[in-house]
């Protein structure tokens, strides 16, 4: 072959390189999928690991009951292909947001079929006084990833979803769906040997945010300084907490991380009770797939500690 012969056979095949990559269709991008609180934001991560990441809208620091949007956030909703929340009983800041979402778009996680709720407590010490405040305007507990099942039910609808919108990936989001679900009944198995010894041991919560895992691991919550959590406790709840806490009824009171604990500290000062910390939000853990893990032993840990020697 001579050298004309061998340029134009060159410039031949740079042209059809050319043509087949313009014409070749671009590879799609992954869905664009934006989710409220950390934990939840955890399992999306996880179940979409090797294909995207998710966006989280609410750092760990604060509480989704009484969060206000950002310019930053609204541009991430409205670019998503997907907003995740838990629903308007905890996210109360996006409900008129979420109610002018196409429904295509949005996954609300309380509504799925099947998926384990509770009705609010309203016996004891976690009836709020005659006349105070909450009364009963108070509604479910809506921390519904706190019970595994409800967390691998989420993890399902994730993969399932997602697959809808990148069918490309959706045998990758099945197989991750998979091997979460597998860790998260490894989790399980842990924290029902870990808890065990203290079971039947009382205490008082900030608010009633963990019936779904004290149900699921048989534990003895016996009341809530609060009713709702948008809610301060008034007076006479206070006083009804402190007589009860003075009488020995429960052996530990926890706060919350986003809550100044100057209230339990009140409340238990004098007394024998202990206190501690329950973060049903993984405040101190870092996002990412392995986030919930960390935070369902985090939170049994607290509880482990405060009671274990009582």
């Amino acid at each position: 072959m001579n050298s004309s012969i061998s340029l134009q056979f060159l410039r031949r095949t740079a042209t059809a390189i050319t043509i087949m990559v313009a014409v070749a269709p671009a590879l799609a991008a992954p869905p664009d999928v934006a989710v409220t609180i950390k934990p939840v934001h955890s399992l999306v991560a996880a179940v979409m690991h090797g294909a995207g990441e998710p966006y989280l809208l609410l750092p760990g620091s604060v509480s989704p009951h009484d969060y206000a949007l950002r310019p930053s956030d609204l541009r991430h909703i409205r670019n998503a292909d997907l907003l995740i929340w838990v629903g308007p009983e905890l996210e109360t800041f996006l409900r008129k947001l979420a109610a002018d979402t196409p429904v295509a778009k949005i996954l609300t996680l309380q509504t799925l079929p099947g998926l384990r709720q509770s009705e609010p407590r309203r016996a004891g010490l976690f009836a709020a006084p005659q006349g105070s405040e909450g009364g009963d305007n108070h509604h479910g507990d809506p921390h519904i990833w706190l019970d595994i099942d409800n967390a691998k039910m989420i993890v399902q609808a994730v993969a399932d979803r997602l697959g809808s919108f990148d069918p490309t990936e959706a045998s990758r989001y099945r197989h991750n769906a998979e091997q979460v679900s597998a860790r998260l009944d490894s989790l399980d198995a842990e924290l029902v040997t870990r808890l065990q010894p203290v079971r039947h041991t009382p205490y008082v919560v900030l608010h009633d945010a963990y019936q779904l895992f004290e149900n699921r691991y048989g534990l003895s919550a016996v009341g809530a300084i609060a009713v709702s959590p948008q809610q301060r406790a008034g007076a006479k709840r206070l006083n009804q907490i402190r007589n009860a806490l003075q009488s020995g009824t429960a052996a530990c009171v926890f706060s919350e991380p986003q809550i100044p604990a100057k209230i339990v500290a009140t409340l238990s000062a004098d007394t024998a009770v202990r206190t501690g910390v329950l973060d049903p939000l993984g405040t101190q853990v870092a996002a990412g797939p392995n986030a919930y893990f960390a935070l369902m032993k985090n939170l049994a840990g607290a509880i482990v500690d405060c009671l274990q020697d009582n």
